[in-house]
């Protein structure tokens, strides 16, 4: 599974995640397997997300896709996001 790590600033939470939650279909759509959103403490429109996707290249479109910077735009993302893509390599349980 290919990973891509996501970080950006949004203006309004509860507004972003309306916009993401009605792009569920869509992005499943184009992809995406699966999604876990991360909050910074006491800070919850700093958003790290982590999205899984089967191919490199389907992800790589994707996050590269005007839909998606539209879709951006319209749920309130501030700046210029930042996208890490990752290969896993390892996994480890305690």
């Amino acid at each position: 599974m290919i990973y891509v790590l996501v970080r950006h600033q949004v203006q309004d939470y509860p507004h972003w995640k309306k916009v993401f939650d009605e792009a569920e279909e869509w992005r499943r759509d184009h992809g995406e397997k699966r999604f876990e959103i991360f909050q910074r403490e006491h800070e919850n429109t700093d958003l790290t997300l982590l999205f899984g996707w089967d191919e490199i290249g389907i992800a790589r479109d994707f996050f590269a896709s005007t839909e998606l910077r539209r879709r951006m735009e319209e749920a309130g993302v501030v700046g210029e996001p930042e996208v890490t893509f990752l290969q896993l390599v390892d996994r480890g349980e305690a």
